[in-house]
């Protein structure tokens, strides 16, 4: 194991090791300091496991200081054994090494002030079959078993050992989470595809984001159809999808040494290919900091809502351009008057502030209701404001009845539904509301 308990104190070795190194120290200059520092220590037996309170000393070898059991082995003394073998089989040792100490900070960091601790996976109280970089432990007892992975193992045996991992760590409870090292991203030029390792496909994960990407990209082949969509977003004049539905999906690649994180949402398209749908770069902080419902990490950036509008309006514009949709003067919408809509909206700001949240569907019926091809722009403005506002109240069920109503007034580009290109927008602001 490389920490173990001095008093009070905890000495994580590997870290002293590889801070010396990084400020210039050799080899030997490393250990004559860890020498100097701990050896007296260690020959007073003053080290303890930090699992089972015996007695460890701390073992100098050149590149991998630990500490080891003099007395009977526990739990946590053959897990690192384990553990070692694991990265040394599959990682890139002296990357793999240094990342993990950086991802272990930034984890700590951000998770600590959740009340979520965060531990070697070698200090696991059992005997595991494969031991993760770290395990995460919630208050409320869930477990997720994080790995840095940076070894670049392209065969059919080390995506089956990924898999075999993936699968082991739900066996024992975990929660697999996989931070892939940035050397891994492969983008094509010249068109939207990825090209994937073997094991890359074991590693991926869907987000509450990447379902929301799901949703509106499903949007945009019941607007503009797929064949278009294809040829317009992803550049090609068709797409094979690995899942019978479409799903897409997330993969997280860092860089710890420079504190920096890429999230990619893709398409699969085989088991070494995707189709590139959107790569956000964000800072290590982000991505180690929970969701606020502590489900997930924040996988996300802020501009994706906006980027999905984007990506909408340039679609729109280039299908009218492309068919020569005839841009015909909207009817102005009926006013509902100021007390209708006042009226309204009062009852749907008393209906949360009474606290009947709860009750089934009465407060989305009547947003649902309000949003119509006839409403103006102010008031649509208007109920954005106040889903925003009270979304937090609103169960799940509520928030996709409000958004498929404002798709279904949407409607698709090509029935050539004269809604004033504003209310549109809005309306589109209301079908990505979360």
């Amino acid at each position: 194991m490389e920490i173990a308990k001095l008093a009070n104190q905890e000495i994580d070795i590997l870290k002293e090791w590889s801070h010396l190194r990084s400020c210039g120290h050799s080899i030997d200059s490393a250990v004559d300091t860890l020498e100097h520092n701990y050896r007296i220590h260690s020959q007073k037996h003053g080290f303890r496991c930090k699992c089972c309170d015996q007695e460890v000393t701390m073992v100098l070898r050149k590149g991998s200081p630990h500490f080891r059991h003099q007395g009977e082995r526990c739990p946590s003394a053959d897990n690192y054994k384990s553990y070692i073998n694991r990265v040394n089989n599959y990682e890139t040792k002296e990357i793999h090494s240094i990342g993990r100490i950086i991802l272990r900070v930034y984890l700590e960091g951000q998770l600590k002030i959740k009340g979520v601790t965060v531990e070697d996976g070698y200090m696991y109280r059992t005997l595991l079959k494969i031991v993760p970089d770290f395990i995460l432990t919630f208050p409320d007892g869930r477990q997720w078993a994080i790995d840095y992975v940076t070894g670049k193992k392209q065969d059919d045996t080390y995506r089956n050992y990924i898999n075999k991992r993936t699968n082991t760590y739900k066996e024992f409870g975990f929660k697999p989470v996989y931070f892939i090292d940035s050397s891994w991203i492969a983008e094509h030029p010249d068109h939207s595809m990825i090209t994937l390792y073997l094991a890359e496909n074991q590693m991926r994960v869907t987000s509450s984001k990447d379902r929301m990407w799901t949703n509106f990209i499903q949007e945009y082949y019941d607007t503009f159809g797929e064949e278009f969509v294809h040829r317009e977003l992803f550049k090609t004049s068709s797409i094979k999808k690995l899942d019978p539905v479409l799903n897409i999906y997330s993969l997280a690649y860092v860089n710890p040494n420079e504190g920096l994180a890429w999230i990619q949402r893709l398409i699969p398209y085989s088991k070494k290919f995707g189709y590139h749908v959107y790569r956000s770069t964000l800072s290590l902080d982000q991505v180690t900091t929970l969701s606020a419902d502590m489900e997930e990490f924040q996988w996300w950036d802020e501009n994706e809502d906006q980027v999905m509008i984007d990506t909408l309006n340039q679609l729109s514009a280039a299908f009218e351009n492309e068919y020569e949709i005839p841009q015909n003067e909207p009817e102005a919408p009926i006013s509902l008057g100021d007390n209708f809509q006042a009226t309204a909206i009062d009852s749907v700001n008393g209906f949360y502030l009474k606290g009947q949240a709860n009750t089934p569907s009465s407060s989305a019926q009547t947003l649902v209701e309000l949003i119509n091809e006839s409403m103006d722009v102010t008031m649509a403005k208007d109920l954005v404001e106040i889903i925003n506002n009270l979304k937090s109240q609103m169960s799940r069920e509520d928030l996709v009845l409000i958004r498929a109503e404002a798709r279904s007034v949407m409607g698709k580009l090509s029935e050539h539904r004269n809604l004033p290109w504003d209310l549109r927008e809005v309306l589109i602001e209301i079908a990505l509301i979360t």
